[in-house]
């Protein structure tokens, strides 16, 4: 049945060529849909990570895909020997009702309802059978289709090879059910008192790595608010009427608790997708689904730093100083290098670095204004051209920022769609300024990175240069004056 699959990827494919290239019909992206709702599963997962992480597709198409969520195909699977083999007889004599057929799919799991000894509703998700060998044959699959996709049509367009990669990465994280549990745990603590976020508490007890126990979360998921937004117009009254909720409020909100656990936290929650977030009554809402939460920005008065000069009108932004804190937030080693030179030496390679950084981002601002003109508050596409440009001086953007970053992207895409002219982001960044003091934040630097002694940072920032050579020689050679004699001074 796998290998099946495979057959009918490619066939897919060839018609997905064949009406782009040469019938030139229009029907490319109708016949895309059809394969991914017809293939399910893992395709239908990676179809959306990449359509929420580019502009392969317009907001319309992506809220097409989104559809699919809570969507995957239901199939047998017989609960009561999975309990048996999972928690033994003690185990399972805790759940006293058990609804033998499931009431939700996703790609890699089936969702039953049951309850507790307690009388408490909870879920228990269960892993799907034979799931690594149907993941490894579509793997092999999906790459050999990215390879036959960036030959045809060029990486510059979408490096799909690219995102299947990192896309891979992710999904063998989220089948850790051991650590979807922990991250369970973790958030439920941090918001158990909480007026507006509800997390499902978890039960460590009962939970596996085939199955997760947790509380059941009975509200509208906000896949069903898109779909009742194409089927009545003024979905909002709707919502008013029957849960006492004003969906602005609730989307600034989902998009101020983004914001803030980057800051607060040490965990974020970076798969706020429609599934995985549910509407409650009066203004309140769930996160569910932790099967993807990654650490958050280790340097958080910069993270705050870049926040507040984003907080601001595009033309008012102090460029040069995000230059600063971009490097600090992805090149924490190579700034204690420079800092330690310039300590040392007096030899202040830190602000020319800076000083070029800032040059360059002011040069490139008109490229910023059309952003913010064209995708009105896109902060995450700000930042990621920000980091694009200092890749010119070996600045990276690390993980967690990058995660923090997608996570905001990937609100904004229902968002928009939900509420077309609703621009929260720069309100949202003011009230994080209001409601965090710096004083409160504190820069988890690298100990290695921290303590470095003259010599480790000469010997860094030597290899960091011979990167410059052909990126930008000018600053390669004003650097080099820079070291002249501080290697003999340093041995």
């Amino acid at each position: 049945m796998t290998y099946h699959r495979t057959l009918i990827s490619i066939y897919y494919l060839l018609q997905y060529i064949y009406h782009k290239n040469i019938l030139r019909s229009g029907k490319e992206n109708d016949i895309f849909f059809t394969a991914i709702k017809n293939l399910g599963g893992l395709y239908i997962k990676l179809t959306q990570f990449v359509l929420l992480n580019t502009t392969f597709l317009g907001n319309e198409d992506k809220i097409k895909f989104l559809a699919f969520y809570d969507q995957a195909t239901f199939g047998e699977t017989d609960i009561d020997a999975i309990l048996d083999a999972e928690l033994g007889e003690s185990g399972k004599s805790e759940i006293i009702e058990l609804e033998r057929e499931p009431f939700a799919a996703g790609s890699f799991a089936w969702v039953f309802k049951a309850k507790l000894r307690d009388q408490t509703r909870v879920i228990i998700k269960v892993k799907k059978k034979d799931l690594a060998t149907s993941l490894r044959v579509d793997f092999v699959t999906l790459k050999c289709i990215a390879w036959i996709y960036n030959f045809i049509y060029s990486p510059k367009m979408i490096d799909l090879l690219g995102f299947i990669r990192v896309f891979e990465r992710t999904t063998y994280k989220e089948l850790d059910y051991r650590s979807e549990v922990e991250n369970g745990l973790y958030f439920y603590d941090k918001y158990k008192f909480h007026k507006t976020v509800v997390i499902p508490k978890t039960y460590p007890e009962l939970s596996t790595d085939t199955i997760i126990v947790q509380e059941f979360i009975d509200g509208l998921p906000l896949t069903s608010v898109i779909q009742l937004k194409n089927e009545v117009p003024d979905y909002k009254t709707w919502l008013h009427d029957n849960f006492n909720t004003d969906m602005q409020f609730v989307l600034r909100e989902i998009f101020y608790q983004i914001s803030y656990q980057g800051l607060k936290f040490k965990k974020v929650f970076v798969d706020p997708h429609p599934g995985n977030v549910i509407v409650l009554k009066n203004n309140r809402f769930a996160f569910i689904d932790f099967g993807i939460a990654d650490e958050s920005p280790a340097n958080k008065k910069s993270y705050y730093y870049l926040i507040q000069e984003l907080s601001k009108k595009i033309e008012e932004v102090d460029l040069t100083h995000i230059g600063e804190e971009m490097l600090i937030l992805c090149s924490n080693q190579l700034y204690q290098s420079l800092e330690t030179v310039t300590s040392h030496l007096g030899k202040d390679m830190t602000k020319l670095l800076v000083k070029n950084y800032g040059e360059l981002l002011t040069a490139k601002s008109g490229k910023l204004r059309a952003i913010e003109q064209q995708k009105k508050e896109d902060m995450t596409s700000i930042c990621l051209m920000i980091t694009k440009l200092g890749e010119r001086y070996g600045i990276r953007i690390p993980v967690s920022l990058f995660n923090s970053l997608k996570s905001s992207s990937l609100f904004k895409s229902y968002s928009l769609y939900l509420e077309p002219n609703f621009h929260c982001t720069r309100d949202v960044y003011k009230k994080i300024l209001e409601t965090i003091s710096e004083d409160e934040l504190e820069n988890r630097v690298d100990p290695l990175a921290q303590e470095q002694s003259l010599e480790t940072s000469l010997e860094n920032i030597s290899e960091w240069t011979a990167s410059m050579v052909e990126k930008d020689f000018g600053f390669y050679q004003e650097i080099n004056r820079m070291l002249t004699g501080v290697t003999s001074y340093a041995s």
